[in-house]
């Protein structure tokens, strides 16, 4: 009896679980799936301001190096200006001097000129040649002034160039700061959002947990007032209850948490970031032609991704090129620059420099580890907004977005990928 009485209390706190799991808990200002939904939404969102963060960095980065060559030949041309001046005023003296020698005391150094002649001929040439000497001090003179009015006219060129420069930075750094205010908004946004779901799942989980023990205490009621009656015909009340009591392979149901976003991926997926189960993949995206006709990645340094990966973990900071906290070409100007190699803390920056030395390949497995893989708007290579590193075996590792911080990722060529290879 003691052991029928016990698969009846299984078999009641079974039944009472189940049937719970089909009454709604207490409502909420949203669905849960609803708030899902908007989770998803905002993270989404997220992401395409993350990436245009980057984008927009890459801008002001480049009108910056533009500023700077051209403040740098103004540099250079000054010095060119300071130089002739130099040259100038120094012919200017000495034909001044010879001037002087020869026209403002004439009658000394005409005479020295005759004296010791020969003939006609020796005279005219001594004359000849002393008047060749003063043209061509005159000639240096000239030409040096003319250098000098060039100089300045391009000096005034420059600093038209640089004024213009200066505005572009200006203009870009406004962009800039907008796209970074909009990021910071909607990451405010994104973590109420998902704080609130975090809470209302939380919330539901212990109504859930709650009215099962209700349920729990309700059986173990009805258990105890059996006892007080008769106990004759058990036999088919255990035949009934055993026939209600659900298979162990039966699941429960209404114990499974809604997912958290997708974590962004920048055409591939982040294989560390401990979230719940993301929702299920989309198709694949075709494959850019492959057959670039290079396959010739260049050569990364070795242990360059060792120091990439011991980063792991850390925060995504826009801006931040370690040790702490990194942003996409942070992450990969920091992990070369442990190597001793010095690249530019900008995606497009690395991303021009590995096309310059000839190393850019489109197929996996052409690349190496220690690469640096790269997405653009389009797949362009003039609109890069996200780089990370090749660790071999098809992923990679990058600095994510903010939330997301440093992962490992499963790498995918589709999509706005746009190549890969080493910077040295």
């Amino acid at each position: 009896m003691k052991l029928k009485r016990t698969r009846t209390t299984l078999a009641l706190l079974l039944s009472g679980a189940l049937t719970f799991s089909t009454v709604p808990v207490a409502l909420y200002a949203e669905p849960t799936a609803t708030l899902q939904d908007q989770v998803d939404e905002a993270y989404s969102t997220l992401m395409t301001y993350t990436q245009e963060l980057e984008y927009a960095n890459n801008q002001l980065f480049q009108v910056q190096e533009d500023l700077s060559s051209i403040q740098e030949q103004i540099k250079q041309t000054e010095s060119d200006i300071a130089t002739k001046q130099a040259e100038l005023e120094e012919g200017q003296a000495a034909l001044s001097d010879r001037v002087s020698v020869l026209y403002k005391q004439g009658g000394f150094n005409l005479m020295s000129v005759v004296l010791g002649v020969s003939d006609f001929e020796e005279l005219f040439s001594r004359v000849y040649y002393a008047n060749k000497v003063a043209e061509q001090d005159a000639a240096l003179v000239n030409s040096v002034k003319t250098t000098k009015a060039e100089l300045e006219e391009k000096q005034s060129a420059l600093a038209a160039q640089e004024a213009e420069q200066k505005q572009l930075v200006s203009d870009q750094e406004a962009k800039t700061s907008e796209v970074q205010t909009k990021l910071s908004a909607q990451q405010s946004y994104y973590n109420g959002l998902d704080s609130e779901l975090q809470t209302q799942l939380a919330a539901e989980a212990a109504a859930r947990a709650a009215e099962a023990a209700a349920e729990a205490e309700r059986a173990q009621e009805q258990e105890n007032n059996s006892d007080g009656g008769s106990t004759t015909d058990t036999t088919t009340g255990d035949t009934n209850t055993d026939a209600n009591t659900p298979d162990a392979s039966t699941p429960s149901g209404g114990t499974s948490s809604p997912s958290t976003p997708n974590t962004p991926s920048n055409g591939g997926s982040d294989s560390t970031v401990t979230t719940p189960d993301p929702e299920p993949e989309p198709e694949p995206e075709p494959e850019p032609p492959t057959d670039t006709g290079n396959t010739d990645s260049g050569n990364a340094p070795s242990g360059v991704v060792d120091v990439a990966l011991a980063q792991v973990g850390k925060p995504y900071v826009w801006a931040a090129s370690g040790p702490d906290s990194f942003d996409c070409s942070g992450l990969t100007s920091y992990a070369y620059r442990q190597m001793g190699i010095s690249i530019p803390h900008s995606s497009q920056s690395q991303y021009n420099l590995v096309s310059s030395k000839g190393h850019l390949v489109y197929s996996v497995s052409a690349l190496s580890p220690g690469d640096l893989v790269f997405w653009g708007y389009g797949g362009s290579g003039s609109s890069i907004y996200h780089v990370g590193m090749y660790i071999g075996g098809g992923q990679y590792v990058h600095a994510s977005m903010p939330g997301v911080g440093v992962v490992v990722g499963t790498l995918s060529t589709g999509g706005n990928f746009a190549g890969g290879g080493s910077p040295v």
